[in-house]
């Protein structure tokens, strides 16, 4: 057995050694190889301007690119061998701007920026790609670069300036329009739903911040707009999840304006109700529930403002009535009850601090509730009663007989 396991050892060592050799191969030759066979349907090139630029962008391949798997290896230091490569990136655009190898060239531009952390010069790069050649194959490619720019900075990756020596400082605002660019380069884009999800999620972070809160307002957007244009989506879930979230952050209690509370409550309603069988569905349900019961609150408190501050009984029945509607169980539907019925008997609210020297504040009576075109009569508003039409027709009726009542109809041919 111990020899049979040498022995199997031996061919797996072969095997590796025989791959590794395989893979061992010059790996800019077999960029070219690929670019050669991608080219081939290119039309408007020729053979002999194909053959040029595949050597050409194979040799700037192999300036940065290690000989064996592909990897980024210096071999002349950092700025060297960058510079040198991005140069001659520049000199192939100008001698191939009318071909599709430009796209090729702009491409690996980016990719060269973003291994040298000049992210803003790897996203125009992107930006230059995608709006001069929109039908190349390196286009979906180039979206997927710019989107791994942005996730770069959102986590924390430094900007380098001025030729790529200096590390800058980082702003993650200006994060959100690189975001906001890219989805506007390819918005129908399979990464689309998600640059939006992850400009809403930054956002959202951001707005946590001192001074920031404004911030809230764009991750709403952005979670609502992906939902709306992507519908589809496996990311609209947690969009849902998300936009709830940021709408009950900014509810400030029940004695406050309750449009962000209500608003948080029906995308939390509207999740489980789409997904039922979602791991936080049972999370979204009870959220919403406690914010029913907020509002409701928030109904009993207006309610009572107006029935103790305001001596204005019928507008605090009102509110009442819809904390009840609201959450029919909660503990502000007994009291808004309690309330009612208190109401109903002509029980009066107590009397505050300001009533005891100012007196009740005026209780309103019936005239305050009507406007003044409700008080005139149908007659002058333009409407007739039925009594009064039935007479005006059978005069109508008496005016269009002849005065003689003897005389024939005239006849056609009169006329």
């Amino acid at each position: 057995m111990t020899r049979f396991y040498k022995y199997c050892l031996w061919v797996f060592a072969l095997c590796v050694a025989g791959a590794s050799a395989l893979w061992g191969e010059d790996a800019a030759d077999r960029y070219g190889d690929a670019l050669r066979e991608r080219s081939a349907a290119w039309k408007n090139v020729s053979e002999e301007q194909r053959a040029e630029a595949v050597e050409r962008l194979t040799a700037i391949y192999r300036i940065v690119r290690d000989d064996g798997n592909g990897d980024f290896r210096l071999r002349n230091g950092f700025w060297t061998d960058f510079k040198t490569a991005l140069d001659e990136y520049d000199t192939f655009i100008e001698d191939f701007a009318a071909t599709p190898f430009a796209a090729e060239a702009l491409y690996q531009k980016s990719v060269i920026y973003t291994q040298a952390h000049m992210f803003d010069d790897g996203f125009d790069a992107v930006r230059h790609l995608v709006t001069v050649w929109p039908g190349s194959d390196r286009v979906g490619d180039a979206l997927i670069q710019a989107f791994m720019i942005c996730e770069a900075l959102r986590q924390g990756a430094r900007q380098r300036r001025f030729g790529g020596r200096v590390p800058w400082l980082i702003d993650r605002e200006a994060i959100l329009k690189l975001y906001e660019e890219l989805y506007k380069l390819a918005p129908q884009a399979p990464i689309a739903p998600r640059v939006l999800f992850q400009k809403g999620c930054l956002s959202h972070e951001i707005s946590d911040g001192f001074f920031k809160g404004e911030l809230k307002q764009d991750a709403i957007d952005a979670f609502e707009m992906m939902i709306a244009s992507h519908p589809d989506s496996s990311l609209v879930p947690e969009a849902y999840l998300n936009l709830a979230a940021t709408y009950r952050e900014l509810c400030q209690g029940d004695v406050w304006d309750q449009l962000a509370a209500t608003r948080a409550m029906n995308y939390y309603t509207d999740f489980y109700n789409l997904f039922p069988e979602h791991e936080a569905a049972e999370f979204a349900f009870n959220a919403s529930e406690d914010l029913r019961r907020l509002i409701a609150d928030n109904r009993v408190a207006t309610g009572d403002f107006y029935y103790v501050r305001r001596n204005n009984a019928r507008a605090a029945v009102i509110f009442y009535n819809e904390a009840i509607s609201t959450a029919p169980d909660s503990e502000s539907a007994a009291l808004a009850r309690s309330r009612i019925e208190d109401i109903r008997a002509g029980k009066r609210a107590s009397m505050t601090l300001i009533d005891w020297i100012f007196g009740r504040y005026p209780a309103p009576v019936t005239k305050d509730f009507l406007d003044a075109p409700s008080q005139k009569s149908l007659e002058h508003m333009g409407f007739q009663r039925a009594d009064s039409l039935e007479r005006a027709q059978d005069s109508s009726k008496d005016d269009d007989r002849p005065a003689g009542g003897d005389e024939s109809p005239v006849e056609e041919s009169e006329f």
